[in-house]
């Protein structure tokens, strides 16, 4: 083999071609990766549309505050809304998420519950409740505040 042979740009292209057929061996981990990323995508808007629909006939049939943290409670324990920075469990987060919604205090008197709703009040509760289970972030930031030894912290 004469060193004409060995032509430096011939040798760059082999090699180019060898670690592209290296790289076609591992095309089925990549097809592997995109099934699993469009399973997932499938099960998120299965999701999405259930609760959509669910939220849909919240809307509807929902009246008084206490329907609405009841709601608020199912919803947060069936899609496994982590719930510890600023509330102890789902019921306290639900609370907080339609007493804060509605400008009332988070102690507020349970008489106060059996009020009924208007549908722009429902429509914002469970727009920030959507907001908590979609977005996955804690609901002091969602709303900018914190209490802390019963005190009002504003969070950004």
């Amino acid at each position: 083999m004469s060193n004409q042979d060995t032509n430096p740009s011939k040798v760059s292209q082999a090699e180019d071609f060898m670690a592209s057929f290296d790289s076609f061996e591992n095309i089925h981990d990549i097809e592997d990766e995109d099934d699993n990323i469009h399973e997932e995508a499938a099960a998120l808007s299965t999701a999405l549309e259930e609760m959509s629909a669910s939220f849909d006939e919240a809307m509807q049939s929902l009246l008084t505050i206490r329907d609405m943290i009841r709601f608020a409670v199912t919803q947060l324990r069936g899609h496994d809304v982590v719930v510890a920075q600023g509330t102890t469990d789902e019921f306290a987060e639900a609370a907080a998420i339609v007493l804060h919604t509605l400008s009332l205090d988070w102690s507020a008197d349970e008489q106060i519950l059996d009020c009924r709703l208007t549908p722009s009040e429902k429509a914002e509760i469970l727009t920030l409740l959507q907001d908590r289970i979609v977005q996955r972030r804690p609901l002091s930031y969602l709303i900018n505040l914190a209490y802390f030894c019963d005190l009002p912290f504003y969070v950004d």
